[in-house]
């Protein structure tokens, strides 16, 4: 194994609440009448884009939204309440960046996420092993959005990579989708805003110890821990 890919920034840290509040501040902002509960921002979260969910939305609500405008207010309310939370890294995140680092095997995330959200939650959320990411791909990439694999294939051609040399941890259908088309192998999170029901070859982790599910389940490399 050569490397672990984070399919998403809730794989590296739970910022669903806090983007929620930070999406229903900015549609109060832009005086549209929205508000996203808990079951509708899971929903929305199955999409794989911030854009995705906002045009999905006002498509079904029938009407026309500048959607670059609203992301860039999220963003700004997002920073906002982050500097006032506590945010913590995943359990086993941290474990599993110094432990890749040390066996010299490449950490990276594939998200659809602005730039400028992963820099805030990747600092905020990993500390001083915020730089450790080898390779970041983002909404700057402008990649056609999972299901389809192009986030998948742009990394491993990137790292000169197989797919086989990777291991992916996803929490949405759609991530583990692209993963799995790309010919890489999944650990699927328990808290996923989705269903693995059609996807009955991934490895779902039973409990909160995803260092541990990485280097006993998967991952050989891992399996002497220091």
């Amino acid at each position: 194994m050569k490397a672990i890919i984070f399919g998403s920034l809730q794989t590296l840290a739970d910022t669903s609440e806090i983007e929620r509040q930070s999406f229903n501040l900015a549609f109060q902002r832009h005086s549209l009448g929205w508000h996203w509960d808990g079951t509708t921002f899971q929903t929305m979260r199955r999409l794989s884009s911030d854009r995705a969910r906002l045009e999905r939305f006002a498509s079904l609500q029938g009407q026309f939204i500048n959607v670059p405008q609203i992301q860039a207010t999220q963003v700004q309310i997002f920073q906002s309440l982050l500097d006032q939370s506590d945010l913590q890294a995943r359990q086993g995140v941290v474990d599993i960046l110094k432990e890749t680092r040390m066996r010299q095997m490449k950490t990276v995330l594939v998200s659809e996420a602005p730039l400028q959200t992963i820099n805030l939650v990747r600092a905020a959320a990993l500390g001083i092993w915020a730089s450790s990411l080898d390779l970041i791909v983002s909404d700057k990439d402008r990649l056609p959005p999972k299901p389809l694999p192009d986030v998948y294939d742009h990394a491993l051609k990137s790292l000169g990579l197989r797919p086989s040399d990777c291991i992916a941890i996803e929490d949405t259908t759609s991530g583990m989708q692209a993963a799995r088309t790309a010919g890489v192998s999944v650990i699927a999170l328990p808290d996923m805003g989705g269903t693995v029901e059609d996807l009955p070859d991934q490895i779902v982790i039973s409990g909160p110890d995803l260092f541990g599910a990485v280097k006993t389940l998967v991952c050989p490399a891992l399996q002497q821990v220091s």
